[in-house]
């Protein structure tokens, strides 16, 4: 049975007066307004205080406590990319012997040097204008001379080797060929063959932007590959450089009729990609062979293919493959149609475009760093702030294991955050599968022997890879990892390139092996405070970003810790069995495994949850009252409200197993109880204020709902909420409806 409440002691002799907690205290004093009515509104208590301060008052931006950790994040990475390797070593010098900071300094400082020098080059605008777009020369008469040669016939074998070439580059040419999931067999990954990444905010039927959009495009090659840039002296680089390469600038006449034609291909192949929001790329519900790959795109020898990318051995395994194969019959039909002369101009163009962020030329300084959106250049400056965000974001995406070793070190510590953590994480999922599924009463046997089993099987990573080939507190695991990207290049083109192409080189020939277990699924910055679950893995991971305060702390008391993160590791739980998760069975296949009977109960009462939240409404412009979708935020509304309260009924039973003991109260809290202060704890995570202009795009685009709703909703279901506060039965913050599933 779950654990019932404890009576605890409590008196003035069980206030915490040490330094520390008045510390903590003050940390709650920053969000909280006690002078609230929690049973009124519990988003005003917990966050009263925060939204009426002057900072919060003033700002225009949408923010909150999660807004505000990632930016300390953000500081935190940015300052150790700024600094020296002493400066950093002095920050987060640690006696912790398991993580060598003594004995393998000097690896440290070699890994530190590697990402000081390509975040570097970077933030070196300078030198990046005096080279310019000169740096791709090589590689772009690579294309023209070597891959795809202008020859009578399209050659199958050279086009191959020029997707092969591009996906090694990280650059999507005709098609998207990647690595996902096999969901037929979990102990391996499959390659996937799919439509190239389009950009949907581009309206080729809008004769303006089409427009736009080509004179963006040849605004480009002028500046990167033309013949008449503005500057004499990097005219003459241009010329010099192109001639070291042999690759012949283009005319502006070539320039003309190669966008034309790149755009008449762009159009196709949007129009034949699937661009339903609802469609899930890495579902194929068909596996098919390499020889059927063959068979249907003839233009492309995809045997050499898949032998560059992956083994000859590999590939005469005839290899299964997922197929999006009305697009690969599309762009089959376009192949034939075109010219070598056209498609060697769609790679190049491709290249440039998708390898925007490398370069920058004289007069097109203001190019954007996500690849794959196209924005035409501007003669703007970036802003220095911008700059160095997005160069922190390059060094976290190409070095995130380095990275991520001194991020830990410098914002969170050595080993007790994460034992703590763990353990938190262990009582929680224990206690949700032991104490807590056992006793659910609404669905038949045999569906919950099957919930059982499948939260019994469920991964959890949590903090960071301590497992090899990567272990973050092994600074010679890293050293090793990253050996073959060791910096002998002098651009920023350059280092990002070898970069690029020794991952992804790395990536592909990995997929002749299982899978390995200790690979994290996300790759996000570091900097994000994020916890996920991946239904097709059955996995949860808890990110390095978010195990801090307010929501963490190795000195907080139990009561702080379970409300805030802990909630947080339920809620992702209880993603395991929300409306999507359901779908997946324990080893991550699609199913529909629960009975009929089960389904309905699940569907009743997910309908409740629906009901309530179409009964709110978000301040838009004007002050109009935009609904909320109820059917939207279905899945997140679940697992917020399983997440608390799994999260409360472990705190219990933590409280029991330690002496049963009341953890001590907090100075300026002491009329609080500690269960009073774990809900506190939890409302701390939804202190967000949301500009009226973006309510509207909060409401279409999100699957949460807003967190001002996402405090009320989940708070209204809770009933040991309602008791905790001694709320009025009927009170704004205690219905007499509630919902629940977990």
């Amino acid at each position: 049975m779950p654990p019932t409440p404890v009576s605890l002691f409590s008196g003035s002799s069980n206030i915490c007066t040490t330094p520390l907690c008045y510390n903590i205290s003050e940390t709650l004093k920053y969000y909280v307004n006690l002078n609230a009515d929690p049973c009124s509104d519990f988003f005003q208590y917990t966050c009263g205080s925060w939204v009426e301060s002057d900072r919060i008052k003033n700002t225009e931006n949408q923010t909150g406590s999660v807004t505000e950790l990632y930016v300390k994040n953000s500081r935190s990475i940015n300052e150790i990319l700024a600094g020296t390797f002493d400066e950093l070593y002095t920050s987060i010098a640690t006696d912790d012997k398991a993580y060598h900071t003594q004995d393998q300094k000097h690896l440290d400082e070699k890994n530190f040097n590697l990402v000081k020098d390509y975040y570097s080059s970077c933030i070196d605008e300078e030198s990046k204008q005096s080279v310019g777009s000169t740096p791709l020369f090589p590689y772009l008469a690579n294309i023209e001379n070597s891959l795809l040669p202008i020859t009578d016939e399209i050659n199958p074998q050279n086009l191959a080797n020029a997707i092969v070439s591009s996906v090694r580059q990280g650059v999507s040419t005709l098609f998207s060929v990647a690595i996902s999931r096999n969901f037929e067999d979990t102990d391996y990954d499959i390659m996937y063959v799919a439509g190239i990444p389009v950009d949907t905010k581009i309206n080729y039927d809008v004769v303006d932007e089409l427009v736009a959009y080509r004179d963006g495009l040849k605004e480009l090659l002028i500046n990167s590959i033309g013949g008449s840039i503005e500057s004499p002296e990097y005219q003459q680089l241009v010329v010099e450089e192109s001639q070291k390469s042999n690759f012949t600038v283009w005319s502006a006449s070539k320039i003309d009729q190669a966008v034309n034609s790149f755009v008449s291909l762009e159009i196709q192949f949007f129009k034949a990609t699937i661009v339903d929001v609802n469609y899930e790329p890495l579902g194929f519900n068909e596996i098919f062979r390499l020889s059927d790959l063959i068979e249907i795109s003839p233009s492309v020898d995809w045997n050499l293919l898949v032998s560059s990318l992956v083994s000859e051995s590999y590939a005469a395994t005839n290899p299964p493959i997922y197929l999006e194969k009305n697009y690969i019959e599309v762009v089959e039909a376009a192949i034939s149609a075109s010219s070598t002369e056209i498609l060697q101009e769609y790679f190049v163009i491709k290249t440039l475009k998708d390898q925007m962020s490398s370069f920058k030329t004289p007069g097109s300084s203001d190019l954007s760093l996500t690849s794959n959106a196209f924005r035409a250049p501007s003669s703007k400056d970036p802003e220095p702030t911008k700059l160095i965000t997005a160069c922190s974001t390059e060094v976290q995406k190409k070095f995130k294991d380095i990275m991520g070793r001194f991020f830990i070190l410098k914002t969170i510590g050595a080993s007790k955050p994460l034992e703590k953590l763990e353990e938190m994480t262990n009582m929680i999922h224990s206690t949700w599968l032991q104490d807590i599924l056992p006793e659910t009463d609404w669905v038949d046997e045999e569906t919950k022997a099957k919930i059982i089993h499948k939260i019994k099987l469920l991964h959890k990573r949590v903090g960071y890879s301590t497992s090899l080939p990567v272990d973050w507190r092994d600074p010679s695991t890293l050293d090793a990892y990253y050996t073959g990207i060791q910096d002998n290049n002098s651009t920023y083109y350059d280092r990002s390139t070898a970069a690029t192409v020794w991952e992804n080189t790395r990536t592909w020939k990995s997929l002749v092996n299982k899978r390995d277990p200790n690979v994290w699924i996300k790759r996000v910055k570091l900097s994000e405070p994020n916890a996920s679950y991946y239904p097709d893995f059955n996995t949860i991971e808890i990110l390095p970003g978010i195990f801090q305060e307010p929501f963490f702390s190795v000195d907080y008391p139990a009561y702080l810790n379970y409300g805030g993160l802990g909630a947080i590791v339920g809620h992702e739980l209880v993603h395991a069995l929300d409306t999507s998760g359901r779908l997946f069975n324990a080893t991550g296949f699609r199913e529909d495994w629960f009975s009929e009977s089960s389904i309905t109960t699940y569907d009743e009462k997910a309908q409740c949850f629906i009901d309530q939240f179409d009964n709110f409404t978000l301040a838009g412009l004007d002050d109009e009252q935009i609904p909320l979708d109820g059917t939207k935020v279905l899945g997140e509304n679940i697992a917020d409200s399983g997440g608390l309260s799994i999260a409360l009924h472990a705190y219990r039973k933590y409280i029991l197993e330690n002496g049963g003991i009341e953890e001590k109260r907090l100075p300026g809290f002491e009329h609080l109880s500690p269960e009073q202060l774990f809900f506190v704890s939890h409302g701390l995570f939804t202190c967000e204020i949301i500009p009226k202009s973006s309510a509207q795009l909060k409401i279409d685009t999100d699957e949460h709902a807003a967190t001002y709703y996402r405090n009320i909703g989940i708070f209204q279901n809770s009933q040991e909420f309602a008791e905790a506060y001694n709320c009025p039965e009927g009170s704004p913050m205690n219905p007499t409806k509630k919902c629940s599933i977990w």
